[in-house]
């Protein structure tokens, strides 16, 4: 389902914003951290929505959109989707075909500080840690909990996603 707001970005702090103009928990029937597909005219980017309490909303917009969105249509759309595609848009995994069954795990130490989301992916997958800090483009300290969805997405690995 796709849902209209008004073009009105604003600034707070060093970030720009779009105020979702409804109440996402009782429109869209979801909490938590949303990822959308964003359309402001010819414009179109993924994001997910940040809360900021009783339902209320902002689109995320990054500062090398800004201008070229304020000169777009007074309005725009988004529509919610099942995760962010900056992994796993290209993906040769499914949930239908993963990269494999997972009926053994085994243990892997990394010797770098910092690396435990990308160890755990490596495992998980058969994969070196190496090879996974590549797919997420994530060094340390930059592996965050949707990088880590997204990455299990690309493989083809089930989960539950996340839980507000």
């Amino acid at each position: 389902m796709q849902y209209t707001f008004k073009n009105e970005i604003f600034k707070e702090g060093n970030r720009y914003f779009i105020k979702v103009p409804f109440n996402v928990w009782e429109e869209c029937g979801q909490k938590g951290l949303i990822p959308v597909e964003v359309s402001i005219g010819s414009t179109h980017f993924e994001c997910r929505l940040v809360p900021k309490g009783n339902g209320v909303y902002y689109i995320p917009i990054l500062k090398k959109l800004v201008s070229q969105i304020m000169d777009e249509a007074a309005e725009g759309t988004f529509q919610i989707i099942d995760g962010l595609t900056r992994i796993n848009h290209d993906s040769p995994y499914s949930k239908q075909h993963p990269i494999r069954k997972i009926d053994n795990i085994q243990k892997l130490v990394y010797p770098k500080e910092g690396y435990c989301g990308q160890t755990c992916i490596a495992m998980l997958t058969g994969q070196s840690v190496e090879a996974i800090i590549d797919i997420m483009h994530a060094k340390v300290w930059q592996c965050s909990f949707a990088k880590l969805i997204e990455t299990l997405d690309y493989f083809g690995i089930q989960h539950g996603g996340f839980v507000s």
